[in-house]
């Protein structure tokens, strides 16, 4: 199925969702796979499990309340950087499941962890450091998001140690362009 129609029907799910899912809680997306996601051997094509990562976020924050909240503030979500990790490959998948949970913040990015399985065979795990910024300064403000959704804002639940190396990576790519 195209990504775009994807992203439409994730959306659409997640807003009519009945009720809220809480920063602690886990989104899962189901999506069915055509044979433009799979590589000349009927596998998964790898470039695909970014984009399903990316699926996986939008139900997320759609869900929690966070894009609306972002919408309304003008704010952005960014991807800041990702790491794919593959697992096991699966000839001709009927379906991918998504999980995807919140598993740590601090003031700058936030860190997202996504499972995904095919049949009963998991086949990657994908972690996605993201931020969320104000159009008109570009500061964070992970601070404003919990706030706006009513939430403690003196929590810092830190830097997983799986996130330490990446967010070096981003530290040091941004030092490099300045």
């Amino acid at each position: 199925m195209n990504l775009f129609f994807r992203l439409l029907r994730v959306l659409l799910a997640a807003w009519r969702a009945k009720s809220r899912l809480p920063l602690s809680g886990q989104g899962k997306v189901h999506v069915g796979i055509g044979s433009a996601d799979l590589d000349q051997y009927g596998a998964i094509e790898a470039t695909r499990f970014a984009s399903f990562a990316d699926l996986g976020i939008v139900d997320f924050l759609e869900r929690t309340g966070v894009m609306g909240l972002s919408r309304k503030n003008g704010w952005a979500p960014l991807l800041a950087a990702r790491d794919i990790e593959l697992l096991d490959i699966v000839h001709d998948p009927k379906n991918v499941s998504i999980t995807t949970r919140l598993i740590g913040w601090d003031e700058r990015y936030t860190f997202f962890v996504h499972e995904l399985v095919a049949g009963d065979t998991p086949v990657a795990i994908v972690r996605s450091t993201g931020r969320i910024s104000s159009r008109k300064d570009k500061q964070p403000i992970v601070e404003k998001v919990l706030q706006g959704l009513g939430l403690p804002t003196d929590t810092d639940a830190g830097v997983p140690a799986d996130f330490a190396d990446m967010v070096a990576r981003i530290t040091r790519g941004r030092e490099a362009i300045r």
